[in-house]
């Protein structure tokens, strides 16, 4: 599932058509990717940290962006985790932010891990944790087209062959070992009346 996972959605909300899809984010480094709250202020971690776990077993804590809670999902989320552009040859039609729906395990990477992984903090699964939520090497989370806020809206869009980007991390807000892999395009065909 992922990327090719996409449908026009012209009724839900009156108005307006949305492009809804489904994205994937799959952890082919070396160790988990964890994001704690540090500090809290009613529903929101006004302090968010990334968790980098060292080869000693111990770890260091960047800040990163917030996690904050949604009452769509009814759980908190890590706020501007994707992008969604979409582009014709001129450049860029229209674009959002996605927020996370929470990064956690779903299913394994379809990519190759890396054999050598100095971090094995990475035994339990992560699931989607109030306070604590994350991707394990080799593992891929998943955002279904169906889920609350997984669109972007292409009202007024016109009809037309466009391509779609996914951006992972934007901001490059979290510390990975390879940046150049964050993005995946995909053609979208926008239907006519």
């Amino acid at each position: 599932p992922g990327p090719r996972e996409w449908y026009i959605d012209p009724s839900s909300q009156p108005g307006r058509t949305l492009l809804r899809i489904a994205t994937v984010s799959s952890n082919v480094g070396a160790g988990p990717v964890a994001v704690a709250g540090v500090a809290r202020e009613k529903d929101r971690y006004t302090g968010t940290v990334q968790r980098i776990f060292t080869d000693s077993l111990g770890f260091v804590d960047v800040p990163t962006e917030l996690l904050e809670y949604h009452e769509s999902h009814d759980h908190v989320h890590l706020d501007a985790y994707q992008e969604l552009v979409l582009r014709d040859d001129s450049g860029v039609v229209v674009s959002g932010v996605k927020i996370s729906f929470c990064l956690t395990d779903v299913f394994a990477a379809e990519l190759p891990v890396p054999e050598w992984r100095p971090v094995r903090l990475d035994v339990a699964l992560f699931d989607c944790g109030f306070s604590l939520q994350g991707i394990n090497t080799g593992m891929t989370d998943y955002y279904g087209p169906r889920l609350p806020d997984q669109y972007l809206d292409i009202t007024g869009v016109e009809p037309g062959e466009y391509m779609l980007d996914i951006v992972v991390d934007p901001h490059e807000l979290i510390v990975e070992s390879d940046e150049s892999n964050n993005v995946a395009s995909i053609p979208i065909v926008v239907p006519g009346d």
